[in-house]
């Protein structure tokens, strides 16, 4: 299997809270002044969901993130193990796998996805330096940096060097730190040894090292010659497909940490029945790394303004992959973002980004959804207001509205992070129960299959005729007969129709 890791929560501090119940604590009521505009026929159109954007949040702590619009460079350095020479032509390869605006021979290049999935909002270039010679064989290079699995090293001391000679030689850091905060705004680091899957390595346990994965050096940045923090590592053989086609699919899945995104899939860290609880199915990019974003990913990258139901209406939608078109069903008590707790629906169709994996098998996964269906989400994209003191106790509530305050003093810090998580709950701040992102199967309305790590296919698609309301399926719900927050969701949602081109769907209060 390729990509099968990779975000990682807060690693700055270790929350120790107080004596009060923890979920008392975090299920406190919560408040908006988000007022939602008049409307006549039941619904409107959300113009700002992202008051605040992933790459606030990370920042709050001391972390960052890509912007996810507009255009901007970012630096790519190959860096090659001694005994592993990068092959001719792998570089001519790489470049390709990154910057093709005609994609790859297997599917799309990263930045041609990027600007496909974003419908236009985001450019991305890469920008690939000259080689960096380690004078390290891979087992010297893991030696030296990779087996320490206390204070782990994840490929940052070599990233350093390897930029630091960048600079050397003339490189233009600041070209790289588009938002000038003292760091560039992401690196690409490629190695040139195989990856631990592809090949035996004759040591210990390289896998923690030679992988894929998105992390931050959390380096003190420099106005006078940035640093770097965010990055992510991986081995060029991730960009070649079993049979040798150039391939983007795990170097767009890492690129959506690099803007803020979270894993979908469980973390074999969390205990038992969430190690291996899939809440999306596996067919997503954050979650199986084929298809395209969903609409939640593509909501909360501020790429789409969808349509929000505020009362008994008929509303029409639109595919996806043609257009940034999605409904929104939240509870009374909503924010008016991304960033809150509500339902979502696209129209699903197997065209444009979600061809491919939806025809054509890739490596482990099973196909995409084949034919179109509506997909409904239940998004749990509340943000923790965090507060650490010096000795390392605090507190963690729900935010109310959308005003960030972060503070970091001697005495304390303030951060945010969204509460649920379907990856690393051994760090959630919420409910081990509640997921970031989980998607209603809409052909098991009793059993969430789930949990048992079935993955989704088309019957888990709403289709003409089918219908969906909470109490209907309320197992799919952690509090059975409320959202998350508390907050009821007295609606039932009919698909009148649907086909390729559109879905209708109906809202009528219970």
């Amino acid at each position: 299997m390729k990509k099968h890791l990779a975000f990682l929560f807060l690693p700055l501090l270790t929350i120790g809270l107080t004596s009060c119940n923890i979920y008392d604590l975090f299920n406190k009521g919560k408040g908006s002044s988000f007022v939602p505009p008049l409307t006549s026929d039941g619904q409107y159109v959300l113009e700002d969901p992202t008051p605040f954007t992933y790459r606030d949040l990370q920042l709050s702590a001391g972390m960052d993130a890509l912007p996810s619009t507009g255009e901007y460079d970012v630096l790519v350095l190959p860096i090659e193990m001694s005994d592993f020479p990068f092959e001719d032509g792998a570089l001519e390869d790489l470049d390709i796998v990154l910057n093709s605006e005609d994609g790859t021979d297997y599917w799309e290049s990263l930045s041609s996805f990027y600007y496909k999935s974003s419908y236009g909002q985001l450019k991305v270039n890469f920008v690939i330096a000259d080689v960096y010679q380690t004078g390290l064989t891979a087992q010297q290079a893991y030696s030296r940096y990779g087996t320490n699995t206390v204070n782990p090293d994840n490929g940052i001391s070599l990233i350093d060097a390897a930029f630091k000679n960048y600079k050397a030689n003339g490189g233009k850091a600041a070209s790289f730190d588009d938002d000038s905060n003292g760091w560039v705004d992401g690196i690409v680091a490629v190695y040139s040894c195989p990856d631990s899957q592809s090949y035996e390595y004759p040591f210990y346990d390289a896998t923690n090292f030679y992988w894929a994965y998105t992390y931050w050096a959390q380096q003190t940045p420099s106005y006078v010659s940035p640093n770097f923090n965010l990055y992510f590592w991986l081995s060029i053989d991730f960009i070649y497909t079993e049979k040798g086609q150039l391939d983007a699919h795990t170097l767009i899945h890492e690129f959506g940490h690099m803007l803020g995104l979270d894993d979908y899939y469980p973390s074999s860290t969390s205990k038992a029945p969430y190690n291996a609880y899939f809440p999306v199915g596996w067919l997503d990019m954050m979650d199986g790394n084929i298809l395209d974003h969903d609409a939640f990913s593509k909501l909360a990258l501020g790429w789409i303004k969808p349509t929000v139901i505020a009362d008994e209406c008929t509303v029409e939608l639109k595919p996806l992959q043609d257009g940034a078109n999605a409904i929104a069903l939240p509870s009374g008590a909503y924010n008016g973002s991304a960033f809150d707790e509500y339902l979502i629906f696209e129209l699903y169709t197997p065209t444009g980004l979600n061809e491919l994996d939806s025809t054509t098998q890739y490596n482990g996964r099973p196909l995409g959804f084949q034919s179109p269906g509506v997909k409904i989400l239940h998004v749990d994209a509340r943000v923790m207001e965090i507060t650490i003191n010096s000795s390392g106790r605090g507190s963690a509530e729900y935010l109310e509205g959308t005003t960030l305050d972060p503070e970091s003093t001697a005495s304390y810090m303030r951060y945010y992070q969204v509460g649920a998580t379907n990856s690393q709950k051994v760090n959630s701040y919420a409910k081990d129960s509640y997921s970031l992102v989980s998607l209603i199967d809409a052909s098991s309305p009793s059993v969430n299959p789930f949990y048992r790590q079935g993955y989704a296919d088309d019957g888990s698609l709403f289709h003409a005729g089918d219908s969906f309301s909470l109490s209907k399926y309320s197992v799919y719900f952690p509090e059975e007969t409320t959202l998350n927050n508390g907050q009821s969701l007295d609606y039932e949602v009919r698909i009148d129709y649907c086909d390729y081109e559109k879905a209708t769907l109906t809202f009528t209060k219970r």
